[in-house]
């Protein structure tokens, strides 16, 4: 029993002496704070687009009047309410028709557009 303890605490010892060696060194890092003032507003009067690619008609007939109705003219009130220069959403909406090769085509669409920002993948196959 007494060697065990011995053994126990020489162990510790030994452990920590390791530890304390192989422990990676402390850097001080300095930090530097640059305020910018902005002088106009970067979104001033442009129109944001965004893209939604349904994944099938039945889809497109849901999701369609409830982006329009109900989730731009609110995001598009609230912005007015911000003051950042009006900046507005519009929601570009396309169908699939439940096929994959349909979405990448809508998928390109949209990048020759110059939307970069769309929501679609909506099935496994599509994604």
């Amino acid at each position: 029993m007494t060697l065990a303890i011995v053994l126990l605490v020489a162990g510790l010892i030994v452990g920590g002496g390791i530890g304390y060696f192989a422990a990676p060194t402390k850097v001080q890092s300095t930090t530097t704070t640059v305020t910018q003032t902005v002088t106009s507003l970067p979104l001033k009067g442009q129109t944001i687009k965004l893209g939604d690619i349904e994944a099938s008609t039945t889809s497109l007939e849901t999701g369609k009047p409830h982006m329009e109705q109900i989730c731009f003219p609110d995001l598009n009130k609230q912005l007015a309410a911000l003051a950042w220069g009006a900046p507005t959403f519009q929601v570009l909406m396309e169908d699939a028709t439940a096929q994959s090769n349909v979405h990448l085509e809508k998928v390109q669409g949209f990048l020759s557009q110059g939307v970069t920002v769309f929501k679609g993948g909506g099935w496994s196959s599509q994604a």
